[in-house]
């Protein structure tokens, strides 16, 4: 069984077997929305929370049958990934767009009426080229990162108390 080493919430998830036909499935953990099992492929959607998750599949191959673990990461859609090391003058950061779509929006930052923002695009699966935000945008301590797309959004505060308040 072949796939991604890691998919997304709300994402469509198939795989195929190369010999052995897929009987019958088992998913403890509640991973899968709706599947459907045709021979040697599975479709699915994956509905599951974050984590390392684990669903299995009964394969059958001739005479032989047999339970195949599925394992896989799930992650949020986008992330946004906080350098563990700040800066005095800025902030940095990079999104990790965890889908097979483009992700498309706008990137606000303390959205206040002096807030930062961004038009953004990152490929299906990739990550940003590091961002950085110019003291002026920032406050000591907790700034909120905010994503908006057409169709979600996504927050995450990012904490550098190293800012210097201007």
């Amino acid at each position: 069984i072949a796939f991604e080493n890691y998919t997304a919430t709300n994402e469509k998830l198939s795989f195929s077997t190369t010999n052995a036909r897929i009987t019958d499935i088992y998913d403890p953990q509640g991973i899968w929305q709706e599947p459907i099992v045709k021979d040697q492929n599975l479709v699915t959607t994956i509905k599951s929370s974050p984590g390392f998750k684990t669903a299995f599949v009964r394969l059958k191959q001739g005479a032989i049958e047999w339970w195949e673990p599925v394992d896989m990461e799930i992650r949020n859609p986008v992330e946004i990934i906080a350098d563990k090391r700040q800066d005095v003058d800025k902030l940095n950061f990079r999104i990790q767009n965890n889908t097979s779509k483009l992700l498309t929006g706008t990137l606000i930052l303390n959205s206040s009426a002096n807030g930062f923002s961004q038009e953004l695009s990152i490929k299906p699966n990739a990550e940003s080229d590091e961002i950085h935000v110019n003291v002026e945008y920032l406050v000591p301590g907790s700034n909120r990162v905010k994503i908006e797309s057409n169709t979600n959004s996504y927050e995450k505060s990012i904490i550098n108390w190293n800012i210097k308040s201007s």
